[in-house]
């Protein structure tokens, strides 16, 4: 059994950021008395997964989750409520008024340090019924079971999925492979805003031969119901029937506690933190989707929605609460996905974003072998630059092909990280054999490229 000292700290919600910084700080101070607060059943969980709980890849929900609540006590010391709310934050007190949802007990908490992990909700907009408990908004793992328990009683023939995002295209993918119809409505241009128009025309493509309808300029105003059961949407001024609807139109960091309590709140919408994870209430920190943080680039306060900086930013905060000196550098928005057969990478910024932000930059996409010609079978990865016409620093890359192949990604966010410019890409010595690079790797393909088209 766990001995607990004097300090206490409570930490607000229970996935990637809130029991990183836990967790670390239990390792780091094993007197501290920490307490999480989740109002959701689960903690810890990846919601990145949960699309292959759907599909049937992951078999068990419970194989989703890194602790449970008798785990984290276990093994942590780390005491955890699921299905608890945080009402209210009182600063000047170092309280923290919580409800119990089952019971609606209320109760207030002691801190001395104090962890905002609240991450994000839908941002569902004005769609008219999107809040429906018919309608599943897939951005919590709850949802996920949900879904997976109407495909298992209802059997529904035919979905709208409403937005192209990472989840929703992922849910998509596991809804055809469920034995469904699927179309994609998306508002703008092109699904994946993560990437540029001709890299998301290949994730398009992989969709549209796998059987899924992907529509654009669709936004969806309202969804439509049989008593308790979608019938359809209307989009565009146009009816789209569906027995099964599911958003995916993005989402905004959950900063209610930290604005009634006079946290400041970022350019960003999220609330405002230092490299140390500290709010503008000393002793308060904040991490993961509901902070921002810093990108690398454009050194502006950017929101991240991705599980790898909020486990960062969670272990940064737990390390400063245990007294160490630690700071989250920033993000380059770097992901890697995957739709069917096709991977999609990307880091840095894209076209709309160095538009955006008033860089002069020029890009370049090269289509190359993965490996030698002369293999079998053959397979080609393209590969995107963007990189600034004065410096000829790397600005950003994007990457799609097989997954073996994106993952080259990963070397491009050294080389925007450490400052190199094209010609220092074009040189790097890079590892070659037949089966896993052609003698010119793509990343120099297209650095090279890049080269001529500059001179």
């Amino acid at each position: 059994m766990p001995v607990f000292g004097k300090k206490k700290v409570v930490v607000i919600g229970g996935n990637a950021a809130g029991m990183t910084a836990a967790s670390r700080l239990r390792r780091l101070e094993a007197g501290a008395q920490v307490t999480v607060l989740e109002r959701s059943r689960h903690i810890s969980y990846s919601i990145c997964g949960a699309p292959y709980y759907v599909e049937g890849l992951v078999p068990r929900v419970e194989d989703l989750l890194t602790f449970t609540p008798e785990t984290a006590y276990s093994k942590r010391g780390i005491h955890v409520r699921t299905e608890w709310e945080a009402t209210q934050l009182l600063p000047s007190r170092r309280e923290v008024e919580c409800r119990d949802l089952r019971t609606g007990l209320t109760e207030r908490l002691a801190f001395d340090n104090l962890v905002l992990a609240t991450g994000y909700r839908p941002a569902v907009g004005s769609v008219v019924g999107a809040d429906h408990p018919a309608v599943f908004k897939i951005s919590q793992l709850e949802h996920l079971i949900r879904l997976n328990q109407f495909l298992q009683t209802n059997h529904p023939r035919n979905a709208i999925v409403v937005g192209g995002g990472y989840i929703g295209l992922n849910t998509a993918e596991a809804l055809v492979k469920r034995g469904l119809s699927v179309q994609v409505l998306e508002k703008e241009d092109h699904v994946f805003r993560p990437v540029d128009p001709d890299i998301a025309g290949l994730i398009e493509k992989e969709c549209r031969t796998r059987g899924i309808q992907v529509s654009h300029f669709t936004p969806v105003s309202q969804i439509l119901f049989d008593g308790n059961c979608p019938r359809g949407v209307i989009a565009g001024g146009e009816f789209y029937p569906a027995d099964l609807v599911a958003v995916d139109v993005g989402v905004v960091p959950n900063t209610d506690l930290a604005t009634e309590a006079g946290l400041r709140i970022g350019t960003s919408t999220a609330i405002a933190v230092s490299p140390r994870m500290e709010t503008s209430q000393e002793g308060i920190y904040a991490a993961g989707n509901c902070a921002e943080t810093t990108h690398l680039i454009t050194k502006r306060a950017v929101l991240s929605g991705l599980g790898t900086h909020a486990v960062k930013q969670g272990r940064v905060a737990g390390e400063n609460i245990a007294g160490m000196r630690s700071e989250f550098p920033g993000v380059l928005q770097t992901s890697i996905t995957k739709f069917f057969s096709l991977s999609v990478a990307r880091t840095g910024l894209n076209t709309w974003e160095a538009q955006r932000l008033g860089f002069d930059f020029a890009s370049v996409s090269v289509q190359t072998p993965a490996r030698a010609a002369y293999l079998r079978p053959k397979e080609t990865v393209t590969v995107k630059l963007l990189w600034e016409r004065k410096t000829q620093r790397l600005l950003g890359a994007q990457i799609a092909g097989s997954p073996w192949t994106v993952k080259r990604i990963d070397v491009m966010v050294a080389c925007i990280t450490s400052g190199m410019t094209l010609e220092q890409i074009a040189q790097i010595d890079l590892a070659y054999s037949p089966p896993h690079s052609p003698l010119w790797d793509p990343i120099q393909v297209a650095a090279n490229t890049a080269l001529r088209q500059s001179r």
